[in-house]
């Protein structure tokens, strides 16, 4: 019976399964977090480009966002409240909360400013500070 069992199991991979060599277990890893990060970056730009569509068709001329922080809801010091941790603890499925050492949140962040601009060439981006968190204003 169990050499039965073990045929069966040899012709199921042999017909419906592709050999996966070490190599591909190896690169897995980086292969599942490129997507995360692709998917997350992917989504933030989309919202911020959807949010800064919005308002240019109600006749709004700028937009004000953070990227990966929560602010903090009454102005009041920073120096125990930290948005961005506060943002991280919220989004364990985020790729900062996943790896630790994959990329950084300012690398992040910078990529996503970057590709705003590009999508948005002759509008201006400015940085501010503001409720724990940092502020992104673009104006057009």
């Amino acid at each position: 019976m169990n050499l039965f069992i073990i045929i069966l199991l040899m012709n199921c991979v042999y017909l419906f399964g592709e050999k996966i060599y070490k190599q591909q277990l190896r690169g897995m890893y980086e292969e599942e977090l490129s997507k995360i990060l692709l998917e997350e970056f992917t989504t933030t730009i989309v919202s911020i480009q959807n949010k800064i569509i919005e308002r240019a068709k109600s006749g709004i001329n700028e937009y004000q966002f953070t990227i990966m922080c929560k602010k903090r809801n009454e102005p009041r010091n920073c120096d125990y409240y930290d948005g961005h941790k506060e943002w991280l603890q919220k989004n364990p499925f985020s790729i900062l909360s996943i790896s630790k050492t994959y990329t950084t949140r300012e690398e992040i962040i910078t990529s996503i400013i970057d590709v705003v601009q590009d999508i948005f060439p002759d509008a201006n981006i400015t940085k501010s500070y503001n409720n724990c968190c940092d502020y992104y204003q673009i104006e057009w």
